[in-house]
């Protein structure tokens, strides 16, 4: 018969039985779970279906989809221009040169050759380039690779817009350099610089041709 039970105070369970599917665990129900405050949970988190999805906000506005031997989906759903906003924050209440504020890794683990191949691979760091204060939030963008290392920066970008690479810079041939107001002055073709304008320079003041 069906029955709904109805406890004013707290309901508890002893068996310490471990949930590994929907049908075995301390407590199971055929239905759906509705909890309206907070959850705790001091394991795992499992959840068995392809494509499940979890939920955020009032209107279900931002969701995470598992999608199969992939990975993850995160979108806003709402139609507007909003996008979709990831904030990597940190709590930090007095940042300082060099403090992290936030952090991407890439890795491998499981490589079973283990030593260098399964240290971070890569990595991302928004870093503070100075002292927060009230009238300054100067952050510098390391982008940082290994070669049989830990990630090393390759390539940084700082708040002023400065790009610095640890290398050659290579650019498809026939690409242009240029400044805002001239976009080719130097044309890269195979085995040729093609200048644009006047070279000034020590000693030199003109144009190049030929």
């Amino acid at each position: 018969a069906s029955t709904t039970i109805t406890a004013s105070g707290i309901i508890k369970t002893d068996d310490t039985t471990a949930a590994t599917s929907t049908t075995d665990g301390s407590l199971q129900t055929d239905g759906g779970l509705s909890v309206a405050l907070d959850a705790v949970i001091g394991d795992d988190l499992i959840m068995l279906s392809d494509a499940s999805v979890i939920h955020f906000g009032a209107d279900s506005d931002i969701t995470v989809t598992h999608v199969h031997n992939a990975g993850l989906t995160v979108k806003n759903t709402g139609t507007g221009d909003a996008g979709m906003v990831l904030n990597l924050v940190t709590g930090d209440t007095a940042v300082t040169a060099n403090n992290v504020l936030g952090e991407i890794n890439f890795a491998a683990p499981d490589e079973s050759s283990g030593t260098d191949a399964i240290l971070n691979g890569a990595r991302i760091i928004a870093s503070a380039e100075g002292t927060f204060a009230a009238d300054n939030n100067a952050t510098k963008l390391s982008f940082q690779l290994g070669v049989s290392e830990a990630p090393s920066e390759k390539m940084s970008l700082s708040s002023a817009g400065l790009l610095t690479i640890a290398d050659d810079l290579v650019i498809k041939t026939g690409g242009t350099i240029g400044g805002a107001n001239d976009t080719d002055l130097l044309t890269l073709t195979s085995a040729v610089l093609t200048v644009a304008g006047e070279v000034v320079g020590t000693g030199f003041t003109g144009t190049l041709d030929g």
